[in-house]
């Protein structure tokens, strides 16, 4: 019987599909749900009118969780073909929650500082923070466009995109527990 030595890797048949990026789009959602649950339960209990934009904010950013969700699942899945059409749509997706978190960003930061509730110094140090995400989730996602036909490099510069609009969600039970802590609540 002979024997025949390779040199070098031996071709595999297509590797079988982690579902890592699944499980860690499940949990980005998650905790921004678990981040804002309470400010939509204190919507629903206190009634108080919030202004339309920040309902439509709220939806937009729901749709980009799920769409996060969605092209996991088709790439796990590798429905590679459905995963670039739902991406072609994705990149629209993903400017309109950039604008719209940059105008969110100013617009809530105005609704603190004339209802009294922030000076000038506070609204300033807080636009940063909303800013900053917007200024990474649009580098981290025109990089993975840039990047959509090198999927190893595209799926870690999504998932850094998508955690950087997550930090609103993951920090906000902070906030509200220090925000508590203040009025004596």
């Amino acid at each position: 019987m002979a024997s025949v030595m390779i040199d070098g890797p031996v071709p595999r048949a297509r590797a079988a599909r982690s579902p890592f990026y699944v499980g860690v789009s499940l949990l980005i959602v998650a905790i921004v749900l678990a981040g804002f649950a309470p400010s939509f339960i204190l919507i629903a209990v206190d009634g108080r009118p919030r202004p339309w934009i920040m309902h439509v904010h709220a939806g937009v950013y729901l749709g980009w969780l799920g769409l996060l969700v969605c092209q996991a699942v088709l790439a796990a899945r590798g429905k590679i073909a459905a995963h670039r059409r739902v991406g072609t749509f994705g990149i629209g997706y993903a400017v309109l929650v950039w604008a719209l978190g940059v105008y969110v960003s100013f617009f809530a930061t105005a609704l603190h500082v004339t209802a009294g509730e922030w000076d000038l110094d506070r609204a300033a140090t807080f636009l940063t923070i909303p800013l900053g995400d917007m200024v990474l989730f649009g580098g981290f996602f025109s990089a993975a466009v840039a990047f959509r036909h090198k999927p190893e490099i595209h799926k870690r510069l999504i998932l850094l995109a998508c955690i950087a609009v997550m930090f609103a969600g993951a920090f906000r039970p902070a906030t509200n527990a220090t925000t508590r802590v203040k009025m004596g609540v």
